[in-house]
């Protein structure tokens, strides 16, 4: 009897934890210090279309703010011929600067990734065609640090590579 109690205790703290983390929103991610980070992903932006392929499709976009005079490129997408995204991301300064997400050309996530002023940062995942993880890197200062690599999504090795300098 014991034992059911705390089995139906513990389902009931799990269930609730459960609802509000699925009832909650989590923020959009925007790029840190961006100046027009207000902007991205809202009405503000003017696409410009900087290539296409010879069906029609864009190839590259980017997007510009509004009644901006520097008309500074903050948010920039590539497509695949069929129209599916190959990366999008946000930039600052004519280089990366906030969250970018490279994908197959099913349209599964190949790699996502934050960039500062054109150099890597924190975390970068890359997964396989399926969207399993297989590699996971940690930059700091652009710098690659760290390595962890996965098969079938399970932790296999692990480098640090600061001990290589």
């Amino acid at each position: 009897m014991n034992h059911l109690l705390k089995s139906i205790s513990f389902f009931s703290v799990f269930l609730a934890v459960f609802v509000s983390f699925q009832s909650c929103e989590l923020p959009e991610r925007k790029p840190k210090d961006h100046p027009y980070s207000e902007f991205i992903n809202s009405q503000d932006l003017e696409k410009k279309v900087l290539e296409t392929y010879e069906n029609g499709v864009d190839k590259a976009v980017i997007y510009t703010v509004k009644n901006d005079p520097t008309q500074e490129n903050v948010k920039e997408i590539h497509f695949y011929e069929d129209a599916k995204t190959q990366v999008e991301g946000t930039m600052k300064n004519g280089l990366r600067h906030g969250h970018w997400t490279f994908y197959h050309k099913n349209g599964n996530i190949w790699s996502t990734g934050n960039f500062e002023e054109g150099k890597s940062v924190g975390r970068f995942d890359i997964f396989d065609i399926d969207g399993k993880i297989k590699v996971k890197s940690y930059y700091e200062n652009g710098v690659k640090v760290k390595e962890e690599y996965f098969k079938n999504g399970v932790l296999e090795r692990s480098v640090d590579l600061t001990k290589k300098r």
